[in-house]
């Protein structure tokens, strides 16, 4: 460690600082001694942080002391002091598919808006509903409404999920498969792809936050209509799922 950091002030020296450089670490300690001492050192060395949410972290139940009681209100807290403070924070989410492998593989894990199918049926448990969605496609031209009406186009659609699947049993084979949204959102505006298959909601939540042209988007026919649920690793204690089964 000692060679790395005198070769990091060697470079430092030979080439100047970078700027947009971040240094940073994991706030655990927040949790685990007087907040203003850590907070105070942290603010020292550190201009960037990382707020865990584990269950468990070594010798302390850190996030959730019982397991079902989360502590949010203090992450809440913790963010917005590094907000205040001036601290870059990021919030980094796993692929989907990569998600859905590592709450079907993990103990304590919990995934929400899951569409419930057959082939997911045993992998997790379903802990509880949470909202009702349509599948569509979007296009800048004219309406979609049906499977036939786009097996001569080119489709973009989020891949490993249900919605890929949907298309394939349909017949459709000129498919872009994407794991970030907003690249079939950014691609549909620009006229790379024909149309856009995926979640109503999903998509006009995707393309207003992008700044795109709400009226050139267009919504064919609702294709299949489908609950998504929380769902989570199977050995979700029982208190714990009948808790989140009646919120």
């Amino acid at each position: 460690e000692g060679m790395e950091l005198e070769k990091a002030r060697q470079e430092i020296v030979r080439r100047g600082h970078r700027p947009g450089f971040f240094t940073g670490c994991d706030t655990k300690s927040y949790f685990l001694m007087d907040q203003d001492t850590m907070l105070n050192q942290f603010l020292d060395l550190f201009n960037y942080a990382t707020i865990t949410y584990y269950w468990e972290i070594r010798w302390v139940q850190d996030f959730s002391p019982t397991r079902d009681e989360p502590q949010f209100a203090l992450r809440e807290a913790l963010f917005h002091r590094l907000k205040r403070a001036g601290v870059e924070i990021k919030l980094e989410f796993m692929p989907w598919s990569r998600a859905q492998d590592y709450v079907a593989e993990t103990p304590n894990t919990m995934l929400p808006c899951v569409s419930r199918s057959k082939d997911r049926e045993d992998s997790y448990a379903w802990l509880a509903p949470m909202n009702e969605v349509s599948t569509l496609f979007l296009t800048v031209n004219k309406p979609v409404n049906s499977f036939d009406e786009a097996k001569a186009l080119t489709v973009s659609v989020r891949g490993d999920t249900q919605q890929e699947k949907h298309l394939k049993e349909a017949g459709l084979t000129k498919l872009d498969l994407q794991e970030d949204i907003e690249i079939s959102a950014k691609m549909l505006d620009a006229g790379r792809i024909d149309a856009w298959y995926t979640h109503d909601l999903r998509a006009f939540n995707v393309w207003k936050s992008l700044g795109l042209d709400g009226s050139k988007l267009i919504a064919g026919t609702k294709i299949k209509t489908e609950k998504q649920f929380l769902a989570g690793h199977k050995d979700i204690p029982a208190e714990v799922s009948a808790k989140l089964s009646g919120a």
